[in-house]
């Protein structure tokens, strides 16, 4: 390969092949073109056996004359060839690509330094994948999971991703058609015969082979961290902790349900029956779950604490029923989606619709009677408002506070009001506990049996109290829009207190 400098703009002035084949008395030929209309072809005796290309480069392409810019390209586009490239009598490519060695044969040096090379970085890899298949498409790939992600920001991995190469030559650095949005945090490398060199990037993004790239990779990973995760559970825990985000991203985007099942086999919670910091799997939920138990049941709270603390798990608890505790909003939304896991129902803790176990009532414990309640029940609608509720009604919930509200569908609700626009979210709140929040009301308890007389004895504090039980209620369920509108009616409550106690 020759360079030269010639002309004003432009990559290519003018340039040509001269080649003649190694077979004795063979004619050689020259190829030229100024590369905007066309190019011809002659004969041409007395050139050596081999090929010699010449490139004329105009004044703005100068770069490409000096060693390091050429060094550059040819370690980028060529460095895995079948032969040695040369500059100024140094070779500067690698002949052997690592991915078509035997993993066997592979130290994790050799692993290292490739890793290293395609991300930019200077640790080594958490996991290493490399495979080869035939079919349905011809594919040597070898991929790299990071230890950690410097950035979580999914729209913008620009440093991520896997190179694409046919016939050890790159076709494209960092491909983004060729993984799914969250597997965006691997590095690597793919190289496919099926490619043709000069696939375009229009066409990179059509390609049947590409697609058919993509679906081989994607559940090549899914199999290989279900594997690790069973391998080495401490480990698996690492890096779920680290990418955990983007498989809930991969559930929530993939519209197979297939794939959304096979994904959530590597989804990791916090359980009711296991210590604090242990997780667990939907598979080893479901194991140790009765058999005549068709739901997995999931509660979602801050911390584990609030979890253990709240009026719905308690129902669940006596019946001894294990519960998963998520402490994001990506899990709940991940759940939703999932919907269904094994034939086995995903149901919030708040939703679940589970038979109190049968005891006689202790001392104290009495019910207030049914009668009453449904009155009661009938006040404190009226009282919050027929338009703030859906309905309010006795609940045989066991639990120990006054109240509890219950919506069919929590996790789209909470969704709802996250989204409204701030200057609808007050009406958007309003109308969405009209027609979706049922507040249930615990006939056991003493400030909703002391209520029943309240209401006639002290119709103020009455109210007073329904209203801040209703908000407690909705508290519990992460349903509250605004606290500070409580702050007017706490007040009134500890006024009528204190002026009660100075009586």
């Amino acid at each position: 390969l020759h360079l030269q400098q010639g002309g004003s703009s432009g990559i290519n002035a003018e340039y040509g092949v001269l080649t003649r084949s190694a077979k004795p008395g063979s004619m050689g030929y020259v190829w030229n073109s100024n590369g905007e209309d066309g190019y011809d072809i002659q004969e041409a005796a007395g050139l050596p056996r081999g090929t010699r290309i010449v490139i004329q480069l105009k004044d703005d392409a100068l770069e490409f004359c000096k060693k390091d810019r050429i060094r550059e390209v040819l370690r980028k586009h060529s460095n895995f060839v079948g032969f040695p490239i040369y500059l100024d009598g140094v070779q500067v490519n690698t002949i052997e690509p690592l991915w078509t060695r035997k993993p066997s044969e592979i130290p994790d040096e050799e692993h290292a330094e490739l890793y290293q090379s395609l991300s930019g970085r200077k640790d080594n890899p958490m996991y290493t994948m490399q495979f080869s298949v035939e079919t349905p498409v011809s594919i040597k790939a070898v991929l790299y999971i990071p230890r950690f992600m410097p950035q979580l920001d999914i729209s913008n991995l620009t440093n991520f991703g896997i190179s694409l190469y046919c016939k050890k030559v790159m076709v494209q650095a960092q491909s983004p058609k060729l993984l799914p949005e969250w597997l965006m945090f691997l590095h690597g490398v793919v190289d496919s015969e099926d490619i043709p060199l000069n696939l375009s990037r229009e066409l990179l993004q059509e390609s049947v082979v590409i697609s058919k790239i993509k679906s081989v990779i994607t559940g090549k990973m899914i199999s290989y961290l279900n594997r690790q995760a069973k391998r080495d559970p401490e480990k698996y825990e690492e890096f779920y902790r680290e990418f955990g985000r983007f498989l809930r991203i991969g559930i929530v985007t993939t519209e197979s349900q297939t794939e959304k099942e096979d994904l959530a086999k590597l989804l990791r919670f916090e359980s009711s029956k296991e210590e604090k910091g242990t997780l667990v799997s939907l598979d080893q939920y479901i194991e140790r779950a009765p058999e005549s138990q068709k739901q997995v049941y999931y509660l979602s709270a801050p911390s584990r604490e609030m979890a253990m603390e709240s009026p719905y798990f308690e129902t669940l608890q006596q019946n001894d029923l294990e519960v998963l505790f998520t402490y994001n909003k990506e899990d709940d939304v991940v759940l939703f989606r999932l919907e269904n896991y094994k034939d086995r129902k995903l149901c919030t803790a708040e939703g679940a619709n589970v038979k109190p176990i049968e005891k006689p009532d202790e001392p104290g414990q009495e019910k207030l009677e049914k009668q009453e309640g449904n009155r009661l029940a009938t006040w404190f609608r009226d009282t919050l408002g027929r338009e703030t509720v859906k309905e309010v009604k006795m609940s045989d919930r066991q639990h120990s506070q006054p109240a509890v509200v219950t919506v069919e569908n929590l996790t789209t609700l909470r969704r709802y009001l996250e989204m409204a626009p701030p200057e609808q979210k007050a009406e958007s709140y309003k109308y969405l506990l009209h027609n979706n929040v049922v507040l249930e009301l615990n006939p056991v308890h003493p400030i909703i049996k002391q209520l029943s007389s309240l209401r006639d004895s002290n119709p103020e504090v009455a109210e007073l109290v329904a209203g801040q039980l209703f908000d407690n209620a909705l508290m519990n369920a992460d349903l509250v829009h605004d606290p500070r509108r409580m702050v007017g009616r706490i007040n009134k409550l500890l006024t009528a207190v204190t002026k009660g106690k100075e009586e």
